[in-house]
């Protein structure tokens, strides 16, 4: 992300940026959608934002298919070791426990997390 200044271009969020395949950005997409940290809100509020999550990264998936040449399979095969390095990061630390399990089992490749067929 870039943003323009009086000063220049300011590059911004990249305190973790690296070089992968497209298809580890988009298979790290679907993770965090299904696993980031939902705000303090009240209990109807947190239920409405995790139902949505589903339908967020069906169409998130469904676009980025439709558009890319990315396709499933090669998503699927970074699901596994990014889940495990989220397991160890920040924001996987201090997952809720229903979220840490997701990220186990897809880890152990038990779980993929796709949205779309």
């Amino acid at each position: 992300n870039i943003v323009s200044t009086a000063h220049g271009p300011y590059v911004v969020d990249w305190f973790g940026a690296g070089r992968a395949h497209a298809s580890a950005d988009v298979a790290q997409t679907c993770l965090l959608i299904a696993t980031a940290l939902l705000p303090d809100l009240p209990v109807q509020a947190r239920e409405q934002l995790q139902a949505g999550r589903d339908r967020f990264g069906a169409a998130y998936l469904q676009q980025y298919f439709a558009h890319s040449g990315v396709v499933r399979s090669e998503v699927l095969l970074w699901m596994r070791p990014l889940a495990a390095a989220r397991l160890h990061d920040e924001q996987g630390l201090k997952a809720p426990s229903s979220d840490r399990m997701l990220l186990e089992a897809i880890a152990r490749g038990a779980r993929q997390v796709i949205y779309v067929d």
